[in-house]
This record gives C-alpha cells, structure tokens and sequence, in this order.
C-alpha cells in the first residue's frame, strides 16, 4: 500500500495571519484567479502566480507570472526544487509548502488494472458493481464501470465559419465569448469545455484575416485552458474510481456531478452511466429502494 501526494501549504498573509491549506493533488496552482487551488489576492497575486507540483516527494515550484516577482528564500526564482523549509514570497504574501500523504491506497496503475479485471469478471456473471457499494439489493442496479471519452474527440472545432471579407469580425466575436465562458469555468466545467472551441474558432478566423498575433494569443489560451481542463478531469476520474473502490457513497455522488459537469450537453455512454449512477446514489442515500 502506498499513499497519494497532497500539497500542505502554511501562508502567512500581510496582516501577519498564518493559515493552513491542504490541496489533495499532486499539483496546485496560486494566485488570484477563481481557478487557482490556492486563492491569493488579487492586489498580491497574477490570477496565475506559480505552479508547485510534488514529484517523488520532493516539491518543484515553477513561477508563471513575471509580476509580482516570486522569491525562495530572498532569491528570485523561475523554476525549480525547493529545499525543506523554503519560504515563497509573493507581494506581502510568505508561503511554505511540503508533499503530505493522503488516502492510504494501492498504486494507481495497480488499482486500474484490479478494478477494471474485477469489473469484466463481475459483468461477465452479471454481478453489478454495485453489490460492492452496497451488498445485495435489487437487480436493477445495474452498474458497471464505463471507459470515458475525452473532453474533446479530436482537436476542438477550429474551422472559420465566416461570411467572406469579415473572418476577424467572427474572430473578435467569437474571442469574446470564449472569454466569457472561460469566467464561468470555475463554477461550471461545460462552459470551460465549450470555451475552448470558441477560443480555437476565435484563432482560426484571426489566421484566416491575417492577424496572427491574435491568433497566437487566441489559440494560447485555447491551448492553456484545454490542458487545465484535461487535468481536472483526469482529477475527478481518478477520484470517482477511489470512492467506488472505497464505498464512499456520498463522496462518489459529489465526483459523479462533477464529471457529468464535464459534459454537460455532451451525449456519450460515459455520460449516460454516469447520470444512472447519479440516480442510483440518490436512491441510495435516501435509504430508498432502487
């Protein structure tokens, strides 16, 4: 058995108050922005100050935002290892951070490999997953575990579906919306999702005018907000996978909800699944029959 990484971050504000976060991932980003793990202020901090990631129990920092500066120690940094007890400055803001273990489990690819072979065992005699949740009940609780399919099936739409003479018109429209929806992201991952094919049309029709700066721009952020997305995803899989092996009812209920935020207005199997078990915990959980 081994644990998960978690990020321990001590942040001590300009006021002098110290405070204790506890970011159960292996990653985490800070600054101001709604979709940082660690939420600074916006007067201290870019909207995306820095990345810390824990790798094989070390703690890597990389600085994603040239102002304010970030210093380790009282030395400027760009990216790299930080020793134990190494104090980030940002602003008025002092953090110190180190790799804790969580949720004693066995190793990722081990698990995947043990629930996957159980699941195909289990359907195969007509045993549902949900047995393991919760013993035996109705035959109509037919669970099984679905693969899913990513975020995007190929690269996001990014064709220019403009009136000739007037791609950078779209481009501007289209850029607008899909900041807009990337606002939302935070609150709701479909809009995320479909920010990012607007910001890759966005890109698109600016290639299509000629101006390649706002290309570049428009299909960096398309590019950025895809891989943040992506990993948050991967986040929710991983930890749905956990609470069903784990028969955490109520926490599997929260993971499956936001993975159906995901794809929302996105038919799949996956989603379909996943909407079944949505249902099955709520009967589950109100101690009703399926």
């Amino acid at each position: 058995m081994i644990s998960t990484p978690a990020l321990e971050f001590v942040i001590r504000g300009p006021g002098g108050a110290e405070r204790r976060l506890i970011v159960d991932c292996d990653r985490a980003c800070v600054g101001s922005g709604a979709s940082s793990e660690v939420r600074l202020a916006p007067e201290e901090a870019a909207a995306e100050q820095l990345w810390i990631e824990a790798r094989g129990g070390q703690v890597f920092a990389e600085a994603r935002a040239a102002s304010p500066p970030v210093f380790v120690d009282g030395a400027p940094l760009s990216a790299g290892p930080l020793a134990p007890g190494s104090v980030l400055t940002v602003g008025r803001t002092t953090l110190r951070v180190r790799v804790v273990e969580r949720h004693p489990r066995a190793s990722t690819a081990a698990r995947g490999r043990v629930l996957m072979r159980l699941c195909a065992a289990l359907g195969g005699v007509g045993i549902p997953l949900g047995i393991l949740l919760a013993g035996p009940r109705s035959a109509a609780e037919d669970w099984s575990w679905r693969e899913s399919p990513p975020l995007w099936p190929s690269e996001p739409a990014s064709a220019c579906l403009a009136e000739p003479g007037a791609p950078s018109a779209l481009g501007d429209e289209l850029r607008r919306q899909g900041e807009l929806a990337r606002e939302r992201a935070p609150f709701s991952p479909g809009d995320g999702v479909n920010a990012v094919e607007l910001l890759a049309r966005a890109a698109a029709c600016y290639a299509a005018a000629g101006a390649a700066r706002q290309a570049e721009r428009a299909r960096a952020a398309a590019d950025r907000l895809r891989a943040e997305l992506e990993r948050q995803y991967h986040v929710h899989q991983v930890r749905l996978e956990r609470a069903l092996v784990e028969r955490d009812r109520t926490r599997a209920k929260a993971e499956t909800r936001r993975l159906l935020a995901f794809s929302a207005g996105r038919p799949s199997e996956y989603s379909a699944w996943l909407a079944t078990l949505d249902r099955q915990m709520d009967v589950q959980l109100s101690g009703g029959a399926p």
